[in-house]
């Protein structure tokens, strides 16, 4: 799991000063109470010690007796004294070389790969990024033009470094109109890896959703708006889950109603070459904005808007997509990631401009509609 480790820092430094301090305090009021004792064993009410009636070696005794109290509560007041010193010094050796938080579902975190123009030298086949997508029948398809899009933008070099992963997630598989064109119109593309089309194993598709009784309804939804975020849900889990283990560098997640920026995967990987490599501070990196933001900003996690745009590490799939097996019916998919953000206090860093443009008017969900786009986009 991610970074507990690192991520209460804040809450463990709290711990050790309120502990040295409790040190402190009982070591005074130790000393306090012997020293009280003393006196007032030996003192009378104007704290002199009456010596009247005693011998010598009754006096003697009892300012050997002070002295001795006296000088180990000195002691003791000394010892206290280094071993806070001993502390400090510590604690702030340890604030001054905390280690960077880091942000990563996988722990501990796999090797970084190397910067693609640095493959390009050494090897001949560089897998650089692999964007995945889902895909369902609707009353209006964008995904021939959102693969037109994704295939124009895209240079003869990156067409051979990346690759495109679309889940038909219908059952069965030809009730996709839209990937049925896609299959017609791209077999050159397909035949040479540079698209891959996927669907269920099963006709039946996701067992979780065989049973509709089972599934909770939360949120006042109805029940077609469970079945049908539920379903999204499953969908990004199954894709994911996909291409965790392409041997890719990264994984970028689209939706099948977007356009695409000219040469956008070597500025997505420009940018994450030459600003993150050696960095481990974020979970996501968005290359789409709803809403104005900064190049590298850092966004909370109740930011997060939709899965346009979105990469991650590879080695983090597989986290992901078991939380969303399993809170499939929860919350709708933003929520989901929300949650998942949070429970691993994850961090989502934000690339300007947007490389990708939200298209699609008519949701899958009958009836829907959507008008969120990018403030930002540059085509």
């Amino acid at each position: 799991g991610i970074n507990a480790e690192y991520m209460g820092s804040d809450e463990r430094i709290t711990l050790e000063v309120e502990n040295l301090y409790n040190i402190a305090k009982t070591k005074i009021s130790d000393l306090s109470q012997v020293l009280n004792q003393e006196f007032i064993e030996d003192n009378d009410e104007d704290h002199k010690v009456d010596l009247s009636g005693l011998s010598v070696d009754q006096t003697l005794s009892v300012l050997s007796r002070i002295t001795f109290k006296v000088n180990s509560a000195a002691l003791e007041a000394n010892r206290t004294m280094h071993t806070l010193q001993l502390s400090e010094e510590k604690l702030k050796y340890e604030i001054k070389n905390l280690p960077r938080p880091k942000h990563m579902l996988t722990f501990p975190p796999p090797s970084r790969p190397l910067p693609y123009a640095q493959q390009l030298k050494t090897k001949g086949n560089v897998r650089s990024i692999i964007f995945g997508m889902s895909s369902v029948q609707r009353s209006t398809n964008y995904l021939l033009q959102t693969i037109t899009s994704l295939l124009d933008a895209m240079s003869t070099e990156e067409k051979a470094s990346n690759k495109i992963v679309i889940f038909n997630a219908m059952t069965p598989p030809n009730l996709n109109t839209d990937a049925n064109r896609v299959s017609e119109k791209f077999a050159d593309e397909i035949s040479k890896g540079i698209i891959e089309i996927i669907h269920h194993k099963s006709s039946n598709g996701h067992p979780e959703l065989q049973d509709e009784s089972k599934l909770k309804t939360r949120w006042f939804d109805p029940l077609s708006r469970v079945k049908w975020r539920a379903h999204h849900a499953l969908d990004t889990a199954y894709i994911m889950r996909y291409c965790h283990n392409q041997s890719y560098d990264y994984y970028v997640h689209l939706e099948d109603d977007i356009t695409a920026s000219r040469n956008f995967p070597t500025k997505i990987r420009n940018w994450v070459d030459n600003s993150l490599l050696n960095r481990e501070d974020w979970t996501m990196l968005s290359f789409y904005n709803p809403w104005r933001v900064k190049d590298k900003d850092k966004l909370k996690p109740y930011n997060f808007y939709g899965v346009i745009g979105q990469l991650f590490r590879p080695s983090d799939l597989l986290c992901i997509s078991e939380f969303l097996k399993k809170n499939f019916d929860e919350s709708p998919l933003d929520w989901l990631f929300v949650d998942l953000l949070t429970k691993y206090h994850g961090q989502i860093m934000c690339h300007t401009p947007s490389l990708f443009q939200h298209q699609g008017r008519y949701s899958s969900l009958q009836g829907k509609t959507q008008s969120s786009q990018a403030v930002d986009f540059q085509p």
